[in-house]
């Protein structure tokens, strides 16, 4: 998939931008707070229906603005164009997205037709953060790989929240809540969670070893990288759904007291997390800055193979603020690197540096983003 074109209007800092993008490399170039980062999740938001950066579609929208309008011109990998155009109103409350000018009924239908890999400096808590951060690391590639994996994680959501009000209500009542009151929402969420788990283990199976092949790539040195899937409580690796869903009703069954008292759900996918070390120690605990960076690099640019190789779609890759802190040798093979693997977008506050050799694709080009306009630069 390439990017021709977007329109931001009332976006941010954008009254009114239009930036025409090239196939290869795309430098957005401008001081801070002048609108590259805007341009980035406003494209985010045709992969994910949001930004990046922010949950609340209210925040993006211009001050004193009524609505903002995304749009946006597609070549996909097929040789069609297809046209985007996503609005939210802040009245209505509600935001709509059409493709080729027809409504979607449901917006998580967008998810994973336009993908999308983004690296930002909110990403680095992906390996330097809490259990949730990485969570949302595993959904986010998982819901735009698969349609039923989202729609898992939708309804587990949905179990998951009224299963907590009933403990929550029951903790503050006298006689609590009852067995049979939470049966068929115990039920729920282990079938539902089991398939959740079963796929985010296969996930890790198939997406390690280009993970460790990147990071080698870009770390040039011999540190060791590695992941591992831990579930709470701790599952065997059994094979198949139903022996999950069995060992999760179990676990609840152990829990059960405690859950009551606690007025929460204590056991399932929502308490999950992926544990990434670095030469055999917790990369949490142990790693440092430039090796935190390195990691979450070589995990977004795995995460771009992983779906290039899953779906009919290559994604765009959004790099944000990616060269700061790093050297030239390091930003020159980053730049080499991206270059191979498609279309991507890039902010920086001043040009990179690289020597121009093996640089792959079409000339990177280059655009300047200023007070909330943007130029290409000649």
């Amino acid at each position: 998939m390439n990017l021709a074109s977007v329109r931001v209007r009332n976006f941010r800092n954008h009254r009114d931008s239009v930036v025409e993008f090239g196939s290869g490399i795309n430098f957005l170039i401008g001081g801070n707070g002048q609108g590259k980062t805007s341009i980035l999740e406003a494209i985010s938001y045709f992969g994910l229906t949001k930004s990046f950066f922010s949950a609340s579609d209210l925040t993006t929208l211009r001050k004193g603005a009524g609505e903002f309008e995304i749009e946006g011109d597609l070549l996909t990998g097929s040789g069609t164009r297809e046209h985007i155009l996503i609005r939210f109103d802040r009245e209505a409350g509600e935001k709509k997205i059409g493709v080729n000018r027809s409504l979607l009924e449901r917006q998580n239908h967008l998810i994973g037709r336009f993908p999308v890999v983004v690296l930002s400096p909110e990403s680095g808590r992906i390996t330097a953060g809490a259990p949730a951060e990485r969570r949302k690391f595993l959904d986010m590639v998982l819901a735009q790989r698969s349609r039923s994996y989202l729609e898992d994680l939708l309804e587990y959501r949905r179990v998951l929240r009224q299963r907590n009000r009933l403990l929550l209500e029951g903790k503050g009542g006298r006689g609590g809540v009852s067995t049979e009151t939470l049966r068929p929402w115990s039920e729920s969420l282990t079938r539902t969670g089991a398939r959740i788990i079963d796929r985010r283990r296969q996930f890790v199976t198939e997406f390690l070893p280009a993970f460790v092949r990147v990071h080698g790539g870009i770390a040039q040195d011999h540190e060791e990288v590695t992941m591992e899937y831990r579930t709470t409580p701790t599952l065997p690796d059994e094979p198949g759904t139903q022996a999950l869903t069995e060992m999760l009703s179990m676990a609840l069954a152990r829990t059960e007291r405690e859950e009551r008292r606690r007025g929460a759900t204590l056991v399932g996918p929502h308490r999950d997390d992926l544990l990434l070390s670095i030469n055999g120690m917790n990369a949490q605990d142990h790693a440092s800055q430039g090796q935190h960076k390195t990691m979450i690099l070589a995990m977004k640019i795995a995460e771009f193979e992983y779906l290039a190789g899953a779906l009919d779609e290559v994604p765009v890759l959004l790099l944000d603020d990616l060269f700061s802190e790093l050297d030239e040798a390091r930003s020159d093979r980053i730049i080499r690197l991206v270059s191979t693997l498609g279309q991507s977008v890039i902010t920086a506050t001043t040009d990179p540096f690289f020597n121009g050799e093996g640089v792959q694709g079409d000339p990177p080009r280059t655009i300047i983003v200023e007070d909330g306009t943007c130029r290409i630069r000649e």
